[in-house]
């Protein structure tokens, strides 16, 4: 009775070893070997990081990368870039809330792909100096490029935390890694037979994408003169919302969604933010022959999400920092009300516009 008493402890023992041994190695695969790409679907936060890769491995020869958050992504057309462009063909790369960090990151993806890029335009939105209150854009950044981090992190994090302390924090969602994947993870758990036939279309989409130069390139015909005067929105669609099947509903919740969360924010120039910048602009002068800058366009006539002092402030610091780096910044592109779909993104019309203002500002360079 002893000894098989014995021998029952020494099985559990093997046993619970055995079972951490397959739930260490889940856990390695999954979030530290890149496993979790397979069980991505178009709704997870890292899926846009995804593409993107698939877009860089299917057109090496692309000679312009074009970064930049959701502004690039809707307002930068590759395609029609590509048609006038001959052999400098480019690649559009923007990804939604995206910053610095990410940006950094992608170039460096890309160049380990055997990406040798003529030059790098960077698009930068007014945000992008001020920090957003209750918003980490590291952290955002570190989410978003969960599935592509390596160690090489732990270093490129360093260069972007603003303090020791902060570092430790960031650094430590690099070494527990499933921490990024929380809302993935729960998404999974929680709507498993839905989940799985959503990987199964995206991974197989997921195959054939990214042969186009942009990710999802929109034809968005709207314009934000119909939802005119923005300050008057809150009633025209409460006025919208009693019309049976309002043709223009979408179009204006779209807008307001837009506006109402940038309108009267607090904004200033970060001196810390403005330091990222300019590392970032040496870190990409350093490895692409050319770097532009852009300052992407919007619509805010009545100036209630970026205000005359900001917009100045903003305008002066990107000016600075790129006079002090080998890159050159892009004038300014003139708009109109005309070129949007909401307060912040071209539509079909104002994107080919930006494109070729764009290509005509750095084909004569």
């Amino acid at each position: 009775m002893h000894k098989l008493s014995q021998f029952t402890c020494a099985i559990h023992h093997w046993l619970g070893w055995a079972v951490f041994a397959a739930l260490f190695s889940m856990v390695t695969y999954l979030f530290y070997l890149g496993g979790y790409r397979r069980l991505l679907v178009d709704e997870s936060s890292s899926f846009a990081i995804e593409l993107t890769m698939r877009i860089l491995d299917a057109n090496k020869d692309a000679k312009l990368l074009v970064l930049g958050n959701s502004t690039v992504a809707e307002g930068f057309r590759a395609s029609s870039y590509n048609k006038v462009a001959g052999p400098r063909t480019s690649l559009n790369l923007g990804i939604g809330s995206a910053h610095f960090y990410l940006f950094e990151k992608i170039v460096d993806l890309a160049l380990a792909r055997g990406f040798r890029p003529h030059a790098v335009l960077l698009v930068l939105t007014p945000e992008t100096l001020s920090l957003r209150p209750g918003y980490d854009l590291l952290q955002n950044d570190l989410t978003l490029m969960k599935t592509e981090l390596d160690s090489s992190d732990y270093l490129r994090v360093w260069r972007h935390s603003p303090s020791t302390g902060s570092y430790v924090e960031y650094a430590g969602d690099l070494a527990l890694r499933p921490a990024l994947y929380t809302t993935d993870v729960r998404d999974l758990v929680t709507h498993v037979v839905p989940r799985a036939h959503k990987i199964m279309v995206t991974q197989q989409w997921l195959k054939t994408a990214g042969n186009e130069p942009e990710a999802l390139e929109t034809d968005n015909q709207y314009a934000v003169c119909e939802a005119d005067p923005l300050r008057e929105l809150e009633k025209s669609l409460a006025a919208e919302r009693s019309i049976p099947g309002s043709a223009r509903m979408a179009d204006l919740e779209r807008v307001w969604a837009g506006y109402s969360v940038r309108a009267h924010q607090p904004l200033a120039v970060d001196s810390f933010q403005a330091q990222r910048l300019e590392n970032l602009l040496k870190y990409l002068a350093s490895h692409v022959p050319r770097v532009y800058v852009a300052l992407a366009p919007y619509y805010d006539p009545d100036f209630d999400a970026y205000p005359a002092e900001y917009r100045r402030a903003f305008s002066d610091t990107v000016e600075q920092v790129t006079s002090r780096t080998s890159v050159k910044l892009l004038p300014e592109f003139e708009t109109d009300c005309s070129m949007f779909f909401d307060t912040v993104h071209l539509n079909h019309a104002g994107g080919d516009k930006f494109t070729q203002f764009l290509r005509s500002q750095i084909d004569g360079d």
